[in-house]
């Protein structure tokens, strides 16, 4: 019978607005970067499979978003990985679901390490200078994408062999003159923590001004926060941005879309 051993966990795809020089170190390409929700180590392939269609599913129907505020090493005793910590904007959504993903595995006899869920990007492997990474670390925002199950091949290569398709929380689309995004939410508070985070991918210095706690309940009240956001920055550290225009409809489906147009 063939072998059909697998390195296998589950893990969302991440997008930041990665800086183009980094220290030295064996580096995760960008499109190998992820949040690994669930750690099944060597395993059965066509096990997991047969698993899938009582696989808890994420609770969400729009990836996540966050910034990264630290510099992690880990293991922290013998460090062989550099991460960065991802801190939610808003509420955390991938704790329970990680914690759901590791108790159904627990629940099929899987023997998944008992650790609190750490949510960290991997972007390099040892050999690397810690006091380089650490003065090279710059707070940035981060969005998930969609949920895969990944094949770890080695020499830092992650293969997505399942996926769970998530709306991604905005998209950038072309329009003449200024800069445009299809920002989606499943609610209009939702709508602005990831408007926050399109203006923050064209303009990371925005990250300290960004709002994870402000109350709308509205797409005006939304413009408006908006442009506090762009007028504190710009006063204090110079944005692109003139001003996120008045402009559109979210429209409802299953789930809700905007069109933001940012003046530049």
């Amino acid at each position: 019978m063939m072998n059909d051993q697998k390195r296998l966990f589950f893990g969302f795809e991440v997008d930041s607005p990665w800086p183009e020089r980094l220290p030295k170190g064996r580096m995760l390409q960008i499109g190998q970067r992820h949040i690994t929700i669930a750690f099944l180590g060597e395993t059965s392939f066509e096990k997991v499979m047969g698993l899938m269609d009582e696989l808890p599913k994420p609770s969400f129907k729009v990836g996540t978003a966050g910034t990264f505020d630290a510099c992690l090493f880990l293991p922290e005793n013998h460090p062989r990985v550099v991460a960065w910590r991802g801190k939610p904007l808003g509420k955390d959504l991938l704790t329970p679901y990680s914690d759901a993903l590791t108790e159904f595995f627990r629940g099929t006899g899987y023997r998944i390490q008992e650790r609190p869920f750490l949510n960290h990007t991997t972007l390099a492997r040892s050999p690397f200078d810690k006091g380089e990474w650490e003065k090279a670390f710059c707070s940035l925002p981060y969005v998930t994408r969609h949920l895969h199950l990944y094949e770890s091949l080695g020499n830092l290569n992650y293969e997505p062999i399942w996926s769970h398709k998530l709306a991604s929380p905005f998209e950038e689309f072309e329009h003449v003159a200024d800069i445009a995004f299809r920002i989606h939410g499943e609610t209009v508070k939702q709508l602005y923590r990831h408007a926050q985070m399109a203006l923050a991918f064209e303009c990371p210095e925005l990250v300290p001004y960004l709002d994870s706690e402000g109350e709308v309940g509205s797409l005006e009240e939304v413009i408006m926060k908006l442009n506090e956001i762009v007028t504190h920055g710009d006063r204090e550290i110079g944005t692109p941005f003139k001003a996120v225009s008045f402009h559109g409809d979210v429209k409802e489906e299953e789930i809700l879309t905007w069109e933001m147009i940012v003046d530049v």
